[in-house]
């Protein structure tokens, strides 16, 4: 039912874009061969919409965008998901205006009906003919920003400033100890081996002590599990490189629960002969010396447990924290790793000076500014902590804008990311 919405919602954009345009037609052209540009506005349209169609299509078969050549992913596919992302910017600026105006013109109908007709009011064509006019402007707009987030920034990364955590009571062995964190890689047709190289080059060359990933290595299917692992086993560090699973690596790897298959074993198979250790529902201790430990928990995906796999597990979430933490070293440096950053609201219960996050893509992948320093992106609307650092009550989370893409691969004010952190002494 979900996707039939999205896919309804997506054939409106289209039909209300196509009507909007072909009125505009009229104004900037004469008569004569209006009919021949609205066929070929049309045409535009079908060209612009097919592989995106088709693919979707193909999808109920089995068929992945994985198997697609990449030269063909970039130069045919890739230009109808540009198209996509501007009917999706397109809906979202003129959606609330259409709901004015048809309750407007709801609420019109209903005086007209109530109260006796008097004159009617002088009918303006020049002011119509001037709005039908502009209406490319928007979608061109539209269309140029999102080929830039597209094309434009594929390639680009950020690796962020170096981050202090200061910590009570911090050993003296942890004093300066850097932590370095990958999240949401989404290994799929939008990121392959080649684009993974340089982030792992640029993580390596930080040599930091740790490195972790936070989840969503793989998008939604084990196709390029292989390819993943080959990529992943260049990362290294001295204290090792652990990981935790996430929402999409569960779509990669779904469970059964009439088999009593619990999803992703086949995934952390595939991937711990690169040297990845994998922390489910686990804790790890790295052991500095002089009774100095840093715990290392992590938190498994707990969305694929129940219904909507993308609502958070509060409780859930403190039942596991719990089981992690049992007969565990109370005088260890406790860090967390999890997927959802909304964990962070339970981690403060347990001892956690640190929380890792990420799953939120920096606000959504496209964030359009800001209020407050709060992005305004659609991950504004579901997350209560959305990208970078926050503090509250001492303890310290991270959300990581990750490598990979969701959906669409675009990404505007929204860099992909590595980020870094250095445990010191408060």
């Amino acid at each position: 039912m979900f996707f039939l919405i999205v896919y309804g919602l997506f054939l409106l954009s289209n039909l209300l874009l196509y009507r909007r345009l072909r009125r505009g037609l009229g104004v900037w052209f004469p008569a004569a061969p209006q009919k021949k540009l609205g066929t070929l506005l049309g045409a535009f349209f079908i060209a612009a919409n097919a592989p995106l169609l088709v693919s979707m299509a193909l999808g109920w078969t089995g068929w992945s965008l994985e198997r697609m050549p990449e030269p063909l992913l970039q130069w045919i596919y890739y230009p109808s998901l540009v198209w996509l992302a501007m009917l999706v910017g397109y809906f979202l600026l003129t959606a609330p205006k259409n709901v004015v105006v048809a309750m407007g013109r709801g609420l019109g109908l209903v005086y007209r009906r109530l109260v006796p007709a008097g004159p009617d009011p002088a009918f303006n064509a020049s002011r119509r003919q001037f709005l039908a006019g502009l209406a490319p402007v928007a979608p061109t707009a539209l269309l140029g920003t999102a080929a830039y987030g597209v094309y434009g920034t594929k390639g680009d990364l950020e690796v962020s400033p170096e981050i202090a955590i200061p910590i009570p009571d911090l050993p003296r062995q942890l004093d300066g100890f850097r932590i370095t964190q990958l999240s949401d890689i989404h290994f799929g047709p939008y990121l392959r081996a080649k684009d993974m190289k340089p982030v792992v080059e640029a993580s390596n060359t930080l040599r930091s002590e740790l490195v972790v990933i936070t989840g969503d290595i793989l998008d939604r299917s084990l196709r390029l599990l292989g390819e993943a692992g080959e990529s992943l086993q260049q990362l290294w560090a001295p204290f090792g490189v652990y990981a935790i699973l996430g929402n999409h690596d569960y779509y990669s790897d779904q469970r059964n629960p009439l088999t009593g298959y619990p999803g992703c074993n086949r995934l952390v198979a595939g991937l711990e002969p690169t040297g990845i250790r994998f922390l489910r529902n686990e804790r790890a201790s790295i052991d500095l010396g002089n009774g100095a430990e840093l715990l290392l928990a992590g938190l498994d995906w707990l969305g694929a447990t129940r219904g909507d796999p993308n609502i958070y597990q509060q409780r859930q979430t403190r039942q596991a924290l719990r089981r992690i933490l049992h007969g565990s070293n109370p005088e260890a440096v406790r860090v967390l790793l999890a997927h959802h950053p909304h964990t962070f609201m339970e981690a403060q219960d347990f001892g956690f000076p640190l929380t890792l996050a990420g799953h939120t893509h920096g606000g959504g992948q496209v964030v359009l500014g800001y209020i407050n320093g709060v992005p305004i992106g659609l991950a504004a609307l579901r997350f209560r902590y959305i990208r970078g650092l926050y503090q509250e009550s001492g303890r310290y989370l991270y959300v990581n804008r990750g490598i990979g893409y969701f959906g669409i691969p675009i990404r505007i004010n929204c860099l992909p990311e590595i980020s870094r952190f250095r445990l010191v002494r408060a």
